[in-house]
């Protein structure tokens, strides 16, 4: 937070002539990986913890300049991984299911040119969509993303850049997309999913 608020205060001192002559659209394909971290879950009468594997992840956003170090931007991105559901009391993984995440977001961005670098931060809102890969379960829930990266740009069209996003979503009820255990559902205990991932990112400005 304390990162976002600096590069917002910093973004002030930028003159408004760098929005005029600067590009206003950007499309940025990406490419990376993710982690997700454990989540409490009940299936039946069992409660126990569902893990998942570090898994590719693709997507892209476009972005739009609606200030001169500002941006807003709608992105998708899709993970794939294959989840794992350990009982309590138990130190082996009982089942495992091929999962993937899906986050539909808009949000926003403030960026600090340095030079041909720009260092950025952003926020979005959205939705995660958490399916199987073998059966038609599925589930939607809100999410929130933190990203902190940094962009170069080579030529006046071509820009490259890395990017850690903080996806968190906020899983609540019953979900079908983990068929384990002979069980097709799961129930969340409410705690938050929070994954992390690292992408590479190239695309054109204009």
């Amino acid at each position: 937070m304390k990162t976002i608020i600096a590069l917002a205060l910093a973004s002030l001192t930028i003159s408004s002539s760098a929005f005029a002559a600067g590009d206003r659209i950007q499309l940025t394909p990406e490419v990376g990986v993710g982690a997700t971290f454990n989540l409490g879950v009940s299936s039946g009468r069992d409660e126990g913890t569902l893990s998942a594997d570090g898994g590719p992840v693709f997507g892209g956003r476009f972005s739009y300049r609606v200030h001169p170090t500002g941006f807003v931007y709608l992105a998708y991105h899709r993970e794939l991984t294959t989840a794992y559901y350990r009982q309590d009391g138990e130190f082996e993984t009982s089942a495992s299911a091929n999962v993937t995440f899906d986050y539909f977001q808009f949000g926003g961005r403030i960026e600090v040119p340095r030079g041909k670098m720009f260092p950025y931060a952003g926020f979005a809102l959205g939705a995660t969509r958490i399916g199987s890969q073998d059966t038609s379960g599925a589930s939607v829930s809100f999410m929130a993303n933190l990203d902190l990266g940094v962009r170069w740009e080579l030529l006046p069209f071509l820009h490259v850049g890395l990017l850690a996003r903080l996806p968190i979503t906020f899983v609540t009820g019953e979900s079908g997309a983990f068929c384990l255990n002979n069980s097709c559902a799961f129930v969340y205990h409410g705690d938050p999913l929070v994954q992390i991932q690292g992408l590479l990112g190239a695309g054109v400005q204009f």
